[in-house]
């Protein structure tokens, strides 16, 4: 999880240099957590979602869209949302970008 938080951090930082147009931290991030339902990978899931917490904590401008309550995939992909949850998550993320970022 360290990596990873550490690539994407870099990897933020990159995109921001490359779309800020000289405006740097000031373009807004949102970063989005999966769904939370417990399947077998639960315990690496965590440390995943800890990790993007802490980039969204830390980051200027940078802000985390949570998914509580949001139902998975009735598939068995526990990972990703169902239709309606998609459109809960996307009323989240707009009303974060709305309040945060602009």
């Amino acid at each position: 999880a360290a990596q990873y938080a550490a690539d994407v951090k870099r990897t933020l930082k990159k995109m921001r240099r490359a779309f800020s147009n000289g405006a740097g931290d000031s373009i807004c991030i949102l970063i989005g957590e999966p769904s939370r339902h417990p399947d077998k990978a639960t315990a690496l899931r965590g440390e995943f979602i800890t990790a993007i917490q802490t980039l969204a904590d830390t980051l200027p401008n940078t802000v985390f869209v949570h998914s509580a309550n949001l139902a998975a995939n009735s598939d068995g992909d526990s990972w990703h949302f169902s239709a309606a949850a998609q459109m809960k998550l996307g009323d989240r993320y707009w009303n974060k970008f709305r309040n945060r970022c602009d």
